[in-house]
């Protein structure tokens, strides 16, 4: 019996070693900060804006799609939870390239006003700007409107935002059923 507990033990030890090691080659969760924003290495050269260092972010926010110290990995998502609760928020503009903004992404952020979303994003998480009772514009670039998830823009008052979109956006097809609850829809000009 001891010896079967001793192989166990010794078996469930290398095991957790060899995990270690894959990591560590792997970058499993390797973060870093640039500035005031944390990334994590994600899998195929991709990074993830997971959250702010230190302090929160205040004023406005720009989410880059690269950082010079990883010119080979490009920000593609920006994490869930990543800047929930950051109150003093009051833009936040997301750079081209980026793909994914994560479950609760911002949700609570009371006092953000103005949300850019570059063409790149296709899906918006969960709740990802609930609760952003102060939102009152934002800027779709995506001809294709992003695929919105449960309750994306729960406690928005859509009647007073304003939500711009190109022209050649079609807020008629299934895909866009959840944008249609902004009462107050632009197109906007192009991009220069």
């Amino acid at each position: 019996m001891n010896n079967l507990v001793l192989y166990t033990g010794l078996i469930v030890l290398f095991v957790v070693l060899i995990c270690v090691i894959w990591c560590s080659l792997k970058k499993c969760n390797h973060t870093f900060t640039v500035g005031k924003l944390k990334f994590a290495h994600r899998p195929g050269k991709t990074l993830e804006c997971i959250t702010y260092n230190g302090i929160a972010p205040s004023g406005e926010l720009v989410i880059p799609s690269s950082v010079l110290q990883h010119k080979d990995h490009k920000i593609t998502s920006i994490g869930k939870a990543a800047f929930q609760y950051c109150g003093n928020l009051t833009s936040v503009t997301i750079q081209e390239g980026i793909t994914t903004i994560g479950s609760y992404a911002f949700a609570n952020c009371c006092h953000l006003e103005t949300v850019i979303i570059p063409s790149t994003v296709t899906e918006i998480g969960s709740y990802a700007f609930s609760n952003c009772t102060g939102l009152r514009k934002i800027i779709c670039r995506n001809p294709l409107p992003p695929h919105l998830a449960l309750h994306t823009f729960y406690n928005v008052d859509t009647s007073l935002c304003i939500l711009y979109v190109p022209e050649s956006v079609d807020l008629t097809n299934r895909s866009a059923e959840k944008w249609k609850s902004f009462l107050n829809i632009h197109h906007e000009e192009p991009e220069k």
